[in-house]
């Protein structure tokens, strides 16, 4: 695992399957959640990191995202697959997060 999937892995860690299902159902965007929770030592160093693995931002898609969930937190990837406006708020905010991490 690259440290670009860690970084979506521990985004999502903290939460459970109700807390994504919340988000999406209130339209909370996890972009704005990390810029405004994570100190800004934080944020510089990911987007080091995803510069360092720029070659592999065509992997950072939603489906790979829930591929690489359905692995390691195969709670929230039920949530997502058997919801289809959380599939889709799912979809938006890593698109979201792919714009963030290569500007």
């Amino acid at each position: 695992m690259n440290p670009i999937e860690e970084f979506v892995i521990e985004l999502l860690s903290r939460y459970k399957a109700k807390d994504l299902k919340y988000a999406a159902e209130r339209d909370i965007s996890l972009t704005a959640l990390i810029i405004q929770y994570l100190p800004t030592i934080s944020i510089k160093m990911i987007r080091f990191f995803a510069g360092v693995y720029r070659s592999q931002s065509d992997l950072f898609t939603p489906k790979n995202i829930l591929k690489w969930l359905e692995e390691k937190r195969p709670d929230l990837a039920k949530v997502i697959n058997e919801n289809p406006d959380v599939k889709a708020w799912f979809r938006r905010q890593i698109r979201e997060i792919k714009k963030f991490l290569w500007p």
